[in-house]
């Protein structure tokens, strides 16, 4: 699914998105990166399971390049964790499941 990852954005787009201040999970992947298919499905479970609570973006990082230099990113895929327009959790890389939804 993941329906919004190859849609652009602007900073402003989720800049507003985070002040609603509501529990938003920003996941930056591209279509090539391996690792981030590995945690596509991940991702969609979470959006399944907890799309009552929480609001996840899924931003391709070669059709939004300026998160690049929003988020400092090093490498993919990043996972950054808002609650009430804060961020609050940090992670790179592959993440089972269960450590995701624990910080959810």
């Amino acid at each position: 699914k993941l329906d919004n990852l190859s849609q652009g954005f602007t900073k402003a787009y989720i800049d507003s998105i985070l002040s609603l201040n509501t529990n938003t999970l920003i996941y930056v992947s591209t279509k090539w990166c391996a690792p981030c298919r590995e945690m596509n499905p991940i991702v969609e479970r979470l959006e399944k399971k907890l799309s009552n609570h929480l609001q996840i973006i899924n931003i391709d990082l070669d059709n939004n390049y300026f998160v690049k230099e929003m988020y400092n990113i090093s490498s993919i895929p990043l996972f950054v964790l808002y609650q009430n327009s804060e961020e609050v959790w940090r992670k790179n890389g592959i993440i089972a499941y269960s450590d995701i939804a624990e910080k959810l």
